[in-house]
């Protein structure tokens, strides 16, 4: 899948950092969906393109492409991990 060397990426920072000092503590369920809105069942293009830094997250939410359910400030945290690293 195109996207498993982002998810690795994303594993192995989890995996070298210090439990006792990470920032962000809260857990995140992707659901991909398709432009009629059908679950996917694969990680899109969109998410490889976020993780190669050739997009960000918020411009996928700006264009509708993502939603954003639950935890809205866990989720705002996330993103500015995602901005430092940008």
């Amino acid at each position: 899948m195109k996207s498993d060397s982002i998810l690795e990426r994303i594993q192995l920072k989890l995996n070298e950092s210090d439990p006792s000092n990470r920032t962000l503590t809260n857990i995140f369920i992707f659901h991909f969906k398709d432009a009629d809105g059908n679950f996917i069942k694969s990680v899109d293009d969109d998410f490889y393109l976020v993780g190669t830094k050739q997009i960000s997250f918020d411009n996928l939410i700006e264009t509708g492409k993502v939603q954003v359910n639950g935890n809205q400030t866990a989720f705002q945290k996330m993103l500015e991990k995602f901005r430092l690293n940008a």
